[in-house]
């Protein structure tokens, strides 16, 4: 029978040295209950880092369409699912369509109460696909730079 790479042993001291400043005669020691406490702190941690990160990332950054220039700027001014009222002009929320707050997460059409400036753009079919509702300084800097249609 071949022989592995890294016996049991040398794992153990591989892990203890990542996770604690044990030395190499600490192996011998019985404190297999702290180094697994140690490393179940660790995992734990990088889990709830890792958690924490992926929700700063879904608020901090806000995907508009790719072809811009499909996109429209207006103002959601109500909302009778399946129907929304922007600009003044009754459209239709297509199958699927979604809806983004300020914080890039869905609202879900029957729980939205915020209206005011907006992106949204309109699918294949002529109805409304994706709607973000934009903050302030959003919705000026997107009408600076004139690359969305306005209604």
């Amino acid at each position: 029978m071949a022989k592995p790479d890294l016996d049991r042993r040398e794992l153990v001291q591989f892990i203890l040295l990542f996770s604690s400043k044990c030395s190499y005669d600490d192996l011998g020691n019985n404190n297999s209950f702290t180094m697994k406490k140690k490393l179940f702190l660790l995992i734990v941690f990088i889990a709830a880092v890792a958690v924490l990160a992926s929700n700063v990332h879904a608020q901090l950054s806000r995907l508009f369409p790719v072809p811009p220039l499909d996109s429209k700027l207006g103002k959601l001014t109500a909302i009778n699912y399946p129907q929304v009222e922007i600009n003044g002009e009754i459209l239709q929320l297509g199958a699927g369509g979604q809806i983004r707050g300020t914080n890039n997460l869905i609202i879900l059409p029957t729980m939205l109460t915020e209206f005011g400036s907006i992106l949204y753009w309109i699918g294949p079919t002529g109805d409304v696909q994706r709607i973000w509702l934009l903050t302030p300084k959003e919705a000026a800097r997107a009408a600076e730079e004139g690359k969305y249609e306005t209604e």
